[in-house]
């Protein structure tokens, strides 16, 4: 895993745990000092891609953490 997709996976796990929503991807691009709205989007697909979260629906809220990374 990239330092950044590190970085964009704990924050999605602790917003999780936190507030019991995942962050937007405007929010994870603010918090994670990403360089654009896309890049928290390739970051997040890759994450995805790796098995460490899924989508659930379409809203913006809609990310999840896999049972075997939680």
């Amino acid at each position: 895993m990239t330092p950044h997709q590190m970085e964009v996976y704990e924050y999605v796990r602790s917003m999780i745990g936190e507030e019991g929503i995942s962050p937007t991807y405007n929010e994870i691009h603010t918090m994670c000092d990403l360089s654009s709205v896309s890049q928290a989007y390739k970051i997040v697909d890759s994450l995805i891609k790796k098995g460490y979260l899924m989508k659930e629906g379409h809203g913006s809220r809609q990310l999840l953490l896999t049972v075997e990374h939680e």
